[in-house]
């Protein structure tokens, strides 16, 4: 899992500290010793001694009216960093650019692979014969080495590679000399100066060995399944674009909510396998390493995870980039549903491209050079099992699920909005010292002034307030209801609940009743947030409204 801290010394001047509680890093410069060189005293004279005493009460008496006088500078309070989406510009191009050539790359290696493979057909038998003549190798290490690599499945080949780039990493972080570089390039954060190239470099970092032994151990255990699922070349162009897509998701959220901070790990990337083998095989059965004796099925599986992925993201929790999470694993679903056929099976043109480069020009490598690349790419695709598209029934649970999701963070939200004492706010500034702030809602006003002093009061009275308030108030208040019933009549529809009528129709039309319900309830919030909108500029343009503007 994607881990948002991890304690780190700066060396010489700096040093960074990670809070137990919010996970954040936070930068404590030490502030060099020095002495200020006092004024000299001057002495006066025993003869004038008199004469100076009565100028030197008077400016003694001066200064200390003047100190008086200055007010005591405030305490500067904290400020959350600017929401700059304007950033997330260069990160998006970078994700769809790195994508684009992780899939192009390994269409071309799998047509190297395939043309190397007719090519080693030959020298396979001349091998075999010299290896009857040939002296055996010595060594009981390297045979033993040899039997154990000869054992793997492709899959484990595949990820020993990504296994051993982390670990590499992994003993980066303990190198002093390395550690800025490593919280430069080797660490997420949307507000650090490097943006794009830790994108990809964070999925391959971790800086606790349990961290890493986790998402390697998932990893291992999934890379049969993807990897007999996808081909070696795909699986390790989906997991590469995994990692800057997962990431590109943290930065919008975190964005989003303010909360900046360095992320770190492939859980992101292996989010979408996991995603990808439980969407593809959604009746497997999978088991927790420490509890083999209770099983479960991938499909539940992957809706716990998402699930818990996203109440993480809502409620703000910190320990793990929830984000991350959800990205790698929406691309994962999205991928076996669609991806594949739009990406994959799309790849004869630049594969076509790069066989009349490498034979000298169209034509060059025979006159039938496209049929062979067809009948190659058609030969890869019966010995890979292709990502179908899943059946309806499965599809369609998905989407209720994520539906379901989505409107329950609404009706929380509409919640949090009807409850809310900022629907309109104004300030008045004169000085420092006189600053005022009104806070008006549909159910209270408070006032606050920069000395921090709050005071709320309710509104008394229902008849007596705007009409726009009334409605207002009724308009939020029916949302919430619609929404209530809304999630409860979703829950019924869901094909994966057995309450109620367990007929297909039945359940699809209680869906259907689940999700007007939902659309009826932002409708009512949307025109009431408007109709306080249209009042609030309508009555600031107003020169003769003698509110508060």
């Amino acid at each position: 899992m994607a881990w948002r801290g991890c304690v780190l010394k700066w060396a010489r001047e700096d040093i960074i500290n990670t809070a137990t509680r919010s996970n954040r890093f936070t930068l404590y410069t030490q502030q060099r010793c020095g002495f200020r060189k006092t004024a000299k005293k001057v002495e006066p004279k025993k003869g004038s001694v008199e004469e100076a005493g009565q100028p030197h009460v008077e400016l003694a008496e001066r200064e200390l009216t003047q100190r008086k006088s200055v007010p005591s500078p405030t305490p500067p309070t904290p400020q959350m960093p600017p929401r700059a989406f304007g950033r997330l510009v260069k990160p998006l191009v970078f994700t769809i650019g790195f994508t684009g050539c992780s899939f192009g790359s390994a269409a071309i290696w799998q047509y190297e692979s395939l043309k190397s493979r007719v090519q080693s057909y030959f020298d396979e038998v001349r091998t075999d014969w010299l290896e009857k003549i040939r002296p055996q190798k010595q060594g009981d290490i390297r045979k033993q080495i040899n039997q154990w690599w000869n054992g793997l499945s492709e899959g484990q080949r595949t990820v020993t590679g990504i296994i051993a780039v982390n670990a590499l990493v992994f003993c980066c972080w303990r190198v002093p000399a390395l550690q800025r570089s490593m919280m430069t390039y080797f660490t997420s954060n949307p507000a650090s100066k490097a943006v794009c190239l830790p994108m990809v470099l964070s999925t391959f970092s971790h800086y606790s060995l349990f961290h890493m032994a986790a998402n390697m151990y998932v990893l291992w255990s999934f890379s049969s399944s993807i990897v007999s699922m996808l081909g070696k070349e795909q699986f390790m162009a989906v997991y590469l674009s995994a990692g800057a897509i997962s990431t590109f998701g943290s930065y919008l959220a975190k964005t989003a909510t303010g909360r900046l901070g360095p992320s770190l790990g492939a859980s992101g990337a292996i989010m979408t396998v996991l995603a990808a083998v439980c969407t593809k095989m959604p009746e497997a059965k999978l088991a927790i390493i420490f509890l083999p004796m209770y099983t479960f099925t991938a499909g539940n599986a992957l809706k716990a995870i998402v699930a818990m992925d996203t109440a993480g993201l809502v409620l703000g929790w910190k320990l793990f980039d929830h984000a991350a999470h959800l990205g790698g694993a929406l691309f994962g679903i999205w991928y076996v549903w669609y991806g594949h056929e739009l990406i994959w099976k799309n790849r004869e043109p630049l594969v076509k491209i790069w066989h009349d480069f490498r034979t000298g020009g169209p034509g060059g490598g025979g006159g039938n050079g496209s049929t062979v690349i067809s009948s190659q790419l058609k030969c890869i695709e019966d010995q890979v099992d292709p990502c179908r598209p899943l059946p309806l029934p499965m599809a369609v649970l998905v989407l209720q699920v994520l539906g379901l999701m989505l409107g329950v963070l609404g009706w929380c939200m509409e919640s949090s909005c009807t409850s809310s004492h900022s629907w309109r706010v104004s300030s008045h500034v004169e000085a420092v010292m006189t600053s005022s702030w009104v806070y008006e809602g549909l159910w209270m006003s408070c006032t606050s002034n920069s000395m921090g002093s709050v005071q709320c009061s309710k509104h008394k009275t229902v008849l007596g307030l705007p009409d726009y308030v009334q409605g207002c108030r009724a308009l939020m208040i029916i949302a919430l209801l619609l929404g209530l019933a809304s999630i409860i009549v979703a829950v019924l529809g869901l094909k994966c609940t057995k309450l109620g009528n367990t007929s297909r129709e039945a359940k699809g039309k209680i869906a259907l009743t689940g999700g007007s319900l939902f659309i009826l309830s932002g409708l009512c919030t949307l025109s009431a947030v408007s109709w306080y909108a249209g009042r609030i500029v309508q009555e600031f343009y107003d020169p003769f409204y003698g509110g508060i503007k």
